[in-house]
């Protein structure tokens, strides 16, 4: 259980860096305060650092409390630091020796402390409290000597010189091993993170490519049935249907195609290919396939195509289907009463290059002004409201 808890208390998820250096800290605090105490006890020195040693360890206790239970580790970062650097320290530096112990040190310590929790304004401000708390504690020992307590003997002085040495360089090496442990076991995290998404994405990459291919068969088949029957003798109206019937096929198979295009958006792999198309055809079959839809919605359908327009264009006719489909579909869906318009006009640019001017306006839902802002967020919706909405897409093609 405590093994856990240790480990929770540095390895938890969702953990900035500084917000784990200094958990880290604390801990080398803790231990460092329970090891100076027991230097006392054996220097017979322990009335004089008792004081100040378990106020740190209170001290320690209640900025962990903070930063572990609250998430208040900037808070708790200040309180240490200013109680280390105005009070601890300078407190120790006269009960046990002054210059001639090892609390010169400890003074490192502090240093080191404000460089790794702080940072911008805040460093700065450490920084200059840090070295003017140093400055005044040193200048009023020079200056007044008879505050200092001096140590009982030689012997005192270099084993307290000798213990802050291991205790600090002890304690920066066990901050420094923790923290590149820490970031071992992170990187180990990611790599394996990654692995796993590469997995997902291959699967996901062949989930798409296989069904896709599942549903082109069966459509494929429904489109050459359907040409067998329209090259037979049979009524206008079963004629209609049937050419309804392939148009829809063709763009159902548009809309198979559309599911591996997520996959190759994600990828960086989509390409515009570029071929002769016949557009009062591509029209032709869009208008028939939204016609059955506004049908059932009981929708008025309006259509106003430029007859400038030239009968054969040169673009991906795919991704414009795909474009005015989408457009045209959104519109009867959220179209509750009256009527979707589907306009095209041309305006040359260049000699052989046009601009082609496709826009759908319906009488539905629409999109506030606020919520325009975010027209292109994948896969968000918007508040309905009944506001008149114009969408539109404009295209330049070589003619």
């Amino acid at each position: 259980m405590k093994k856990r808890f240790f480990r929770n208390l540095i390895l938890e998820s969702d953990m900035q860096f500084r917000e784990r250096l200094f958990r880290i800290i604390l801990l080398v605090c803790a231990a460092v305060s329970v090891l100076a105490i027991l230097e006392g006890m054996i220097m017979d020195n322990t009335g004089i650092v008792v004081v100040p040693l378990c106020a740190l360890m209170a001290v320690v206790g209640a900025s962990l409390l903070l930063a572990f239970k609250y998430n208040k580790t900037e808070f708790a970062s200040v309180l240490l630091g200013i109680y280390v650097i105005c009070i601890l320290f300078p407190v120790i530096f006269f009960m046990s020796g002054g210059i001639k112990s090892g609390t010169m040190i400890w003074f490192v310590l502090a240093l080191i402390y404000v460089f790794l929790m702080f940072s911008g304004k805040r460093l700065i401000i450490f920084l200059v409290l840090t070295v003017a708390s140093d400055v005044a504690v040193y200048a009023a020992g020079y200056l007044h000597p008879e505050w200092i307590n001096p140590m009982a003997s030689e012997l005192e002085v270099y084993v307290d010189s000798l213990f802050s040495i291991f205790v600090v360089g002890f304690s920066v090496g066990a901050i420094l091993k923790v923290q590149t442990a820490v970031f071992e076991y992170e990187r180990d995290k990611n790599i394996r993170q990654t692995e796993e998404v590469e997995k997902i994405s291959h699967y996901r990459e062949s989930f798409f490519a296989n069904i896709s291919h599942e549903i082109r068969t069966p459509i494929n088949t429904i489109v050459g049935l359907n040409e067998m029957t329209l090259r037979e003798e049979i009524s206008d109206e079963v004629a209609e249907n049937a050419v309804n019937i392939q148009n829809a096929s063709s763009l159902l198979l548009s809309l198979v195609n559309d599911i591996l295009d997520l996959s190759q958006l994600e990828n960086q792999k989509m390409k515009i290919i570029s071929v002769s198309y016949d557009t009062k055809k591509m029209f032709e079959e869009i208008i028939r396939f939204i016609q059955v839809q506004t049908h059932k919605k009981r929708l008025e359908f309006y259509i106003d195509i430029d007859g400038k327009i030239p009968s054969v264009l040169y673009g991906d006719e795919r991704r414009i289907r795909q474009i005015m489909v989408n457009l045209l579909t959104n519109a009867v869906k959220y179209t509750q009463r009256g009527s979707v318009t589907l306009a095209a006009n041309a305006d040359q640019i260049y000699k052989d290059t046009l601009k082609l001017r496709i826009s759908v306006a319906d009488t539905g839902a629409g999109i506030r002004k606020e919520e325009l802002e975010n027209l292109y967020d994948s896969f968000r919706r918007v508040d309905e409201k009944k506001i008149f909405v114009l969408r539109g897409a404009d295209l330049d093609f070589p003619l």
